[in-house]
């Protein structure tokens, strides 16, 4: 049985790794996005400006659906 001075067994551990695992999927995806934002105007034949309102609306719909999942986490 184990007591509180033991350590947890390295699970907490695992819940930090994929915590930043997650983060830096999402956050790498604005960052890709800009890199390849003049790459795909010319590749689909877009203004950058049509390009740049498909990245805003990506990031904008991933800080309201965040804010959903928070709430509905704290329920």
């Amino acid at each position: 049985m184990p007591t509180a001075s033991e350590p947890d067994g390295g699970y907490g551990w695992v819940i930090v790794f994929v915590g930043f695992y997650i983060y830096l999927m999402f956050g790498a995806n604005f960052v890709v996005f800009s890199v390849y934002a003049i790459e795909f105007a010319d590749h689909f034949g877009l203004s950058q400006l049509d390009v740049g309102i498909i990245g805003s609306l990506d990031a904008a719909f991933m800080m309201a659906v965040g804010r959903f999942f928070v709430r509905l986490n704290c329920i």
